[in-house]
């Protein structure tokens, strides 16, 4: 529904998944980022963007006068779909699995340990998801017990 609203918002007329889309790849194009945006959810295996690109569209993001309302509505360590990891640290993040593959993917924000906030992506396929999740938390661990100023 998200998609289709900014299809439409964008295109001034009917939205659709993908006009929404088409948006998406704009935006990111703009920015220097190749994405390749299939249905907006970021489950289809034909969606493509790397690491680098989601952490330049994340530093991006920012700069908008809405960064502000994206890093909130990601979910804080403890909570959402980071219900049982990463509790008490700071961090707004997003998971993301697919099965058939596998991949795991965690990709937002953390605070560092002297106040400097940080965008991160970290994307794994072929892993079982215990060891997948194992291994985006402990970077995120490491992140915020940085001392980057």
């Amino acid at each position: 529904m998200l998609t289709e609203a900014l299809g439409a918002r964008v295109s001034g007329s009917q939205g659709s998944t993908r006009s929404g889309a088409a948006a998406m790849e704009s935006w990111a194009s703009d920015e220097g980022v190749r994405l390749r945006a299939f249905d907006g959810s970021g489950l289809s295996h034909r969606d493509r963007l790397s690491t680098v690109d989601l952490v330049t569209l994340l530093l991006e993001a920012r700069r908008e006068p809405w960064a502000h309302a994206l890093i909130m509505s990601l979910p804080s360590g403890g909570e959402g779909t980071l219900g049982t990891r990463l509790t008490g640290l700071p961090v707004h993040a997003k998971t993301g699995t697919l099965f058939v593959t596998p991949v795991s993917a965690l990709s937002g924000y953390a605070r560092t340990s002297e106040g400097r906030l940080v965008a991160f992506s970290v994307l794994s396929r072929g892993l079982t998801k215990s060891s997948a999740v194992t291994i985006e938390d402990a970077i995120v661990r490491t992140i915020a017990g940085a001392r980057l100023r």
